[in-house]
């Protein structure tokens, strides 16, 4: 009857957290923004698009260069490549680089610290190539741009001199791009740390409130401007800022160009997303192992992008019709494309472009010709197009054999399209909110059970007739309630338990100049408390891989010894075959912990193996439960372990 009782209960528990999870995740990525209206003041206002090279700019971005004196010895070489003959032949107003200049870490990926000689190779390319000379050239911190970096005018923070907007601007930054038809502003956030401690625990962006009224200020200051770009390293979810909130601050902008997750390495290759302010928020993948880059144009003020692999030939960027999904309408004129006269495509290449094939629903529409600069135009009759969403293919050839095409929906009534429902979960959560529950609800797993059975404190009836799952579940059950009722064991389990949430988890150098300590919460390091978030996470791993692995090995273990006394052997003596064979989850779970150790060893120095309960502490923590779960007194494991294993064929 108990076991029944107690299975409904987690029954419904479960029911209950999942579905407030569940509620809780559509509420953050469900966009409620209205994209079927044209909201832009001027959305049906001239200038129209044309056959003209006018009212149209373009810009290259570029992220997560990670410039290392050990790895990646191509990066620095193919960007400087791609600082001169890609300048060259694209010719962008200017180029944005959103952070991770340089690499930072130790060539064991696990240790940082700041290296001069990599900003020296990062700052000989922007000067040395004369890229500045062509366009304008805007940088910004990323995260590993300030690991080890205890202050903005500290001697290591290397970004202040070495890059090209650091030696002007402290921090966060705006920059006006001034035209003949409008001016367009740029505002670069700077949301890393300060101080910037090692990593990992140096992953999360954030801003004061100070920094929050400094952005707001640029914004409105913005106000007036035809468009505004938002620039910035870490996503917004990634982003810990006081109320109102940084997307909230960023709600007049039409665009928020990042990196930092590299596409997760791969699993989210476009990552993009609308906030509910209708912005776009758009993260590109990273130069440092997939050499990308995005080329971004403003026609008659409407924005089109294109994510470009480094090497491929040629780089096509319909501008009108653009891209249905990344329609705008509260943001620009979008009803400009219904009065628009003209398919305007920007072609770049190696070579001379030989031909421009225009297609519209499979249908060819002939040869877009050459306006002026990179601009080929087709006329067209929008009216044609006015419902529902639809399919330009643009294939581009040039003189050296290069051939491409590109196909894109377009849709002239704002037809709505849904962004990737992962890149909206990545990016339209709160990711420090998250780390925080999936923790919480960990240690609840890891404590609650312990206390359920440590008050109910008396037998679990087990039936013969249940499948596998069900008796392999009784069977844990069964463990929990053996260590619960065991003194020795239930109180230091709960109380390290506790410990990981309130104690220090190690001391140690969080920066090579400073000792500071590191707790659930964040990091304290000069007098100043960081509060990191990513220690949740890891948090959630210790748990996983440790609390609560431990426990039920130690109710294995008194079962173990249980059977010991009865068969009358021992359960010290055994063959390191046999060792191996009966304690492997043991071998597990401290061979984690000695990893733990070794990672904080090379990140945080050897202060953290001494000073170290989480990781240190813990392994002989774990050795000490091993031993005392192998020798409790013979009574004792009899009354624990008769009742949690006793069956019966009447209960249930």
């Amino acid at each position: 009857m108990f076991l029944r009782t107690f299975c409904i209960l987690f029954a419904v528990t479960f029911i209950l957290t999942v579905s407030w999870i569940i509620t809780t995740i559509v509420r953050h990525i469900n966009i409620e923004v209205d994209r079927t209206i044209d909201a832009h003041v001027r959305s049906s206002h001239p200038p129209f698009p044309d056959d003209k090279l006018d009212r149209v700019f373009w810009f290259i971005q570029i992220t997560d260069l990670h410039i290392s004196r050990f790895y990646g010895l191509q990066r620095a070489p193919q960007l400087r490549e791609l600082a001169t003959k890609y300048v060259d032949i694209i010719q962008p107003d200017l180029v944005v680089v959103t952070g991770d200049l340089t690499d930072a870490k130790h060539a064991n990926h696990e240790g940082s610290e700041q290296y001069e000689d990599e900003w020296r190779s990062y700052s000989s390319i922007i000067r040395e190539t004369g890229v500045q000379e062509k366009t304008v050239w805007l940088d910004l911190r990323g995260n590993h741009d300030s690991f080890d970096v205890p202050s903005l005018q500290s001697k290591k923070n290397y970004y202040r001199v070495y890059s090209s907007k650091g030696v002007t601007e402290a921090g966060s930054y705006r920059y006006v791009h001034h035209k003949d038809y409008g001016q367009y502003s740029f505002i670069a956030v700077d949301a890393c740390p300060d101080p910037g401690p090692k990593r990992p625990f140096n992953f999360f962006g954030m801003l004061t409130q100070e920094a929050l009224n400094k952005l707001d200020g640029f914004a409105r200051s913005s106000q007036k401007s035809n468009m505004t770009v938002w620039l910035g390293h870490y996503p917004t979810s990634l982003i810990v800022s006081p109320a109102p909130g940084f997307t909230h601050i960023m709600r007049n902008g039409a665009v928020y160009l990042c990196g930092h997750l590299h596409t997760m390495l791969g699993a989210v290759p476009q990552m993009h997303t609308m906030q509910k302010t209708g912005s776009l928020e758009l993260e590109l993948g990273d130069w440092k192992d997939n050499r990308l880059y995005r080329v971004v144009a403003v026609d008659h003020d409407l924005l089109s992008f294109t994510d470009v692999t480094f090497g491929t030939w040629p780089v096509i960027l319909i501008t009108n019709p653009k891209h249905a999904l990344y329609n705008i309408p509260h943001h620009e004129p979008t009803g400009r494309m219904r009065q628009s006269t003209y398919i305007r495509i920007l072609a770049f290449s190696e070579g001379d472009i030989t031909s421009v094939d225009v297609k519209i629903n499979k249908i060819h529409l002939g040869q877009a010709r050459h306006a002026e600069g990179p601009l080929y135009v087709l006329p067209w009759q929008p009216r044609d197009y006015l419902k529902g969403v639809h399919t330009i293919e643009v294939t581009v050839t040039d003189s050296m054999g290069n051939r491409r095409t590109v196909k894109q929906p377009f849709s002239l009534n704002n037809s709505k399209m849904d962004f990737a429902l992962l890149a909206r979960m990545i990016l339209n959560g709160n990711m420090s909110k998250v780390v925080k529950v999936m923790y919480v609800f960990t240690l609840m797993a890891a404590v609650l059970p312990l206390v359920f059975f440590r008050i109910y404190n008396s037998k679990i009836y087990i039936t013969w007739e249940l499948g596998c799952i069900s008796r392999f579940i009784q069977a844990l059950f069964s463990r929990l309630y053996t260590v619960a009722v065991t003194s020795s064991l239930y109180y230091p389990l709960v109380l390290f338990a506790v410990y990981i949430t309130i104690g220090p988890w190690f001391i140690g150098h969080v920066l090579n100049d400073h000792i500071g300590v590191c707790f659930l919460f964040g990091l304290y390091v000069k007098d100043m408390h960081i509060p990191a978030d990513l220690t949740y996470g890891y948090g959630f791993a210790q748990l996983i891989t440790f609390n609560i692995p431990l426990t039920f090995y130690l109710g294995w273990c008194m079962e173990y010894r249980y059977h010991a006394l009865i068969e009358g052997r021992s359960t010290r003596s055994l063959s390191v075959k046999d060792f191996i064979k009966n304690h492997w989850t043991f071998i597990l779970i401290v061979s984690l912990q000695a990893w733990g150790v070794l990672s904080y060893y090379r990140a945080y120095g050897a202060a953290t193996v001494i000073l170290g309960p989480l990781r240190t502490w813990s392994l002989f923590f774990a050795i000490f439960l091993r031993r005392k779960a192998l020798t409790i007194p013979k009574h004792e494991v009899e009354h624990a372990v008769m009742n949690g294993i006793a069956y019966s064929e009447e209960e249930s």
